[in-house]
């Protein structure tokens, strides 16, 4: 497998699956790529293991997706 096979794999495996998720709880893209030139580490966090389960911990206290996105717009 080649460099560009693997690089492939890993945005469509990996990267991709986080992009969407972030999209679909409200994030723009220019607030997205602010948050991750902030963050990087945010592409490299399991989805699964760490964004998901913080994002629902979060949206039971604050029941919102908007208002979810707000603090996370305000932490980030």
């Amino acid at each position: 497998m080649d460099s560009y096979e693997k690089v492939r794999r890993f945005t469509e495996k990996t990267l991709m699956p986080k992009l969407e998720f972030f999209k679909s709880i409200g994030f723009s893209k220019d607030h997205l790529g602010s948050a991750i030139s902030r963050d990087p580490t945010l592409l490299v966090r399991s989805l699964e293991k760490h964004i998901n389960p913080s994002y629902n911990q979060l949206k039971i206290v604050l029941l919102t997706d908007e208002k979810v996105l707000a603090v996370v717009k305000r932490t980030s």
